[in-house]
């Protein structure tokens, strides 16, 4: 469904730019270490090493901001940004080596996977303004940006290339600011859909094939990184630069085709992304000993690959987020991206095993890696169907062309209930408080006794921070 915001091009603009020049920043610095390669004397320790650690630190910041919503919000939230902007000027000093240039490196990628929390979860929380067709568009075009950035910066300057890396999270930071001041006025979504049934606690409501299938997936995106991480050689390097605008067009196509051809499902693109990175994968051994440019051949796949699977995983996520109360959007927007960082830090684990195991048996790496690759795969085409809640299984348009049913207030209570993480009895206690039962009405509805319901009750005051039941009525209001 279209949101007012969808043709506010000034919006579109500083969302594009914003998170462009945060994901531009975050792949020279810890994700991908190309600023590292060039300017060595700025880590002490391995960009390899430095990606070990990086996705643990953002995947705790993400669980934080996923729990503690109330510390998150509004100018608070901006005025965060901005410290952590300034903070990770840190990065660009340069270190010599000594025990204490090892505690500057983990000071570094603590304050980097803090900052890069707080930017992507605010910029997909400024996503749920937008109908899904839209964010995914906008996604990618921000991806592309950031592509078209990594792939002419080798021929920066080395003075201006540390200028604009320290200056990307500051500008995006006043430009996430301008966005969010006339994005946010109102305190329901634009576009409010309806969300009925979740399994899990923690992961609602990601569905929990769609958790383990983003899950395999970035842990084939963790181990493709150590590859090109752990490769050496300038060929090497210059050929990455050149996929890496594989990455933004691999992201731009998937969101074309979703914006511009109805028919096409998120299915298809995830489809499409699986192809993509197995064949990826498949080639990486047959291609190990091959120089030029036909070298690149399975990095410029599996990059393209993975474009894809992160357009489909963003309109996701956005997609889930924007149907929640917009002042809880960020919760679940960041439970999200915690999966993520969480599977890229498991995949690190995996890898750090495999590294082991070729030694051990002398299998070479690069066989291990794609062997690990392909059975991610394999294994996340295991949870290919999902609750269609997730909409993972539909066509962005479907709800668009055929309307919205009208929200029964079963279903909207149960939405409103969806950010405190209850758990099943306590939604149904919750559900009949909404219906001003008193506690012999409760007890008889669930066949519970007093002492349990009191039980509950307790638990439900706790997590919605209420006082009394009067309290939590006002969260249907």
């Amino acid at each position: 469904m279209k949101t007012p915001y969808d043709k506010d091009k000034y919006f579109l603009f500083l969302i594009i730019v914003g998170l462009g020049l945060t994901t531009a920043w975050s792949w020279g610095t810890f994700q991908e270490g190309h600023l590292f390669i060039q300017f060595p004397q700025l880590l002490s320790i391995s960009p390899e090493h430095a990606f070990f650690f990086f996705p643990l630190f953002n995947a705790i910041f993400f669980t934080l901001m996923a729990k503690y919503t109330f510390f998150f919000n509004g100018n608070k939230f901006f005025k965060q940004l901005l410290l952590f902007s300034v903070f990770s000027l840190f990065l660009l000093l340069p270190r010599t080596p000594s025990h204490l240039s090892i505690w500057m490196d983990f000071a570094s990628i603590s304050i980097a996977s803090a900052a890069l929390a707080l930017f992507d979860g605010g910029w997909m929380w400024l996503g749920t303004n937008l109908s899904p067709q839209k964010a995914v568009l906008v996604f990618s075009a921000a991806n592309m940006l950031a592509s078209l950035i990594m792939a002419v910066h080798p021929w920066f300057p080395p003075s201006f290339l540390l200028l604009i890396t320290g200056a990307f999270p500051l500008v995006s930071a006043l430009f996430w600011g301008k966005s969010f001041n006339f994005s946010f006025s109102s305190s329901e979504p634009p576009h409010l859909r309806p969300q009925t049934s979740f399994k899990g606690k923690w992961l609602a409501p990601l569905h929990f094939g769609l958790a383990i299938r983003i899950f395999l997936f970035f842990l084939a995106c963790s181990i493709f990184h150590h590859h090109i991480l752990s490769s050496s050689g300038t060929e090497t390097i210059s050929h990455f630069f050149f996929s890496e605008l594989m990455y933004g067009a691999g992201a731009l196509t998937a969101a074309l085709l979703v914006y511009k051809i109805p028919k096409i499902k998120l299915r298809h693109i995830y489809i499409l992304a699986q192809i993509l990175i197995g064949t990826g994968f498949l080639l990486i051994s047959p291609f190990y000993g091959f120089s030029g440019w036909i070298s690149i051949l399975p990095i410029t796949l599996l990059q393209f690959g993975f474009g894809c699977f992160g357009a489909y995983a963003w309109a996701t996520l956005v997609g889930l987020a924007s149907r929640a109360p917009k002042e809880h959007a960020l919760s679940v927007a960041s439970k999200g991206l915690a999966l993520i960082a969480g599977s890229v830090f498991i995949g690190q684990n995996l890898i750090f095993l495999l590294n082991r195991v070729s030694g051990t048996w002398n299998i070479p790496n690069n066989q291990l890696l794609w062997v690990a690759g392909v059975i991610s795969l394999l294994l996340a085409g295991l949870f290919f169907h999902d609750n269609p809640e997730t909409f993972a299984n539909e066509n962005l348009d479907k709800q668009e062309k055929h309307g919205l049913a009208p929200l029964s207030q079963t279903e909207r209570h149960h939405l409103l209930l969806l950010p405190y993480d209850l758990t099943k009895q306590e939604t149904k206690i919750a559900l009949l408080l909404a219906e001003n039962l008193n506690n012999s009405e409760i007890c008889d509805s669930l066949n519970i006794s007093e002492n349990t319901l009191k039980t509950h009750l307790r638990n439900i005051y706790r997590k919605t921070k209420a006082s009394g039941r009067e309290d939590v009525q006002r969260i249907f209001s």
